[in-house]
């Protein structure tokens, strides 16, 4: 594997890629801006996310990192949740149900 030691260039290709789709014009309206749009994307995230795999976490990032760690968990949680509780009438007590239900 070649991801250890990434030069520091490679999260500024990554950014001037995610910056050239900006650039390309109205994706709506031409095909190629679209196409080349969401392969400078894919290009560009792709590359700051394999930089930063291998970069130290500063020490006040890691409650976030753990909420990370849990986060496809909670996101089946709050699906789970939103689908029992749309099958209900709605109540006072539907936002503070889905809450705790998600938490």
């Amino acid at each position: 594997m070649y991801l250890i030691g990434f030069p520091a260039f490679v999260p500024l290709l990554g950014l001037a890629c995610v910056r050239l789709v900006f650039m390309l014009g109205d994706p709506v309206r031409d095909r190629v801006a679209l196409s080349l749009g969401i392969f400078l994307l894919v290009i560009g995230f792709g590359a700051i996310v394999a930089w930063t795999i291998n970069q130290d976490l500063p020490r006040i990032l890691s409650p976030i990192a753990r909420i990370g760690f849990y986060s496809y968990s909670i996101y089946l949680w709050h699906l789970l949740a939103t689908m029992c509780l749309l099958t209900v009438d709605r109540h006072w007590w539907s936002l503070p149900g889905y809450v705790c239900v998600a938490i």
